[in-house]
């Protein structure tokens, strides 16, 4: 975001995005109007933009908390590892999504450890992948693509976690008050929540394969 837009593209698409999907879904559910209306003065727009921040900030933090560092580096596998063939993931993750775990061209994976090699780094992990990125950091066509595959999966993997906790709200206000029509908005909410995660799968693995072949091929 450009010009006198007061967030950075990082701020808008991880944390005010899932920050507005959550405010809204939680006033649906308690239905208090606060969010759904028809009219919106410049002072309640400007606050309801300032919780959607604060709020999306908290998501970001769980998100990154369950998701990236639980479920994708304890379980999946980290890109990190997985383009260099450290890591191989569950069977049944590998089968539903083979492209995650398809590792870098051989060549590329020698010319990435014999770099890291010069640094005293031999094995491939999370040292052999800072490395790589701080060589990069002087490559300004690639921090840019860099950086927009971080907008894009930071986007994706708080909007996933974001649509699953709806999701449950939202079947707890069915039960509980007899609000059949949650139910349909509730397993809407789980198919965004899984497509979103499979997405930001996506863009980190593609973040992950832009700081490995900058760091092979730069002079």
């Amino acid at each position: 975001m450009k010009g006198t837009f007061p967030f950075t593209d990082y701020d808008f698409w991880a944390y005010i995005s899932s920050g507005f999907v959550f405010l809204f879904a939680l006033d649906h559910v308690l239905e208090t109007g606060w969010m759904i209306r028809n009219d919106w003065t410049v002072v309640e727009g400007l606050f309801a933009t300032a919780c959607a921040y604060a709020v999306g900030h908290m998501l970001a933090g769980f998100a990154s908390a369950l998701l990236e560092r639980r479920i994708v580096a304890k379980w999946l596998g980290k890109p990190s590892a997985t383009l260099l063939g450290a890591e191989k993931g569950p069977r049944w993750f590998r089968r539903l999504y083979p492209s995650f775990y398809e590792p870098l061209p051989d060549k590329t994976r020698k010319l990435v450890f014999d770099k890291a090699r010069q640094h005293g780094i031999d094995m491939p992990g999370e040292a052999m992948f800072w490395a790589a990125f701080d060589a990069c950091r002087g490559n300004k066509t690639a921090m840019d693509r860099m950086s927009g595959f971080i907008n894009q999966y930071g986007m994706c993997r708080n909007l996933a976690l974001t649509a699953l906790i709806c999701a449950v709200m939202l079947v707890v206000t069915a039960w509980n008050f007899h609000r059949p029509d949650d139910y349909w908005w509730a397993a809407a909410a789980v198919a965004l929540g899984i497509g979103m995660f499979l997405r930001y799968l996506k863009f980190y693995r593609h973040y992950s394969v832009e700081v490995y072949t900058c760091y092979a091929h730069a002079k």
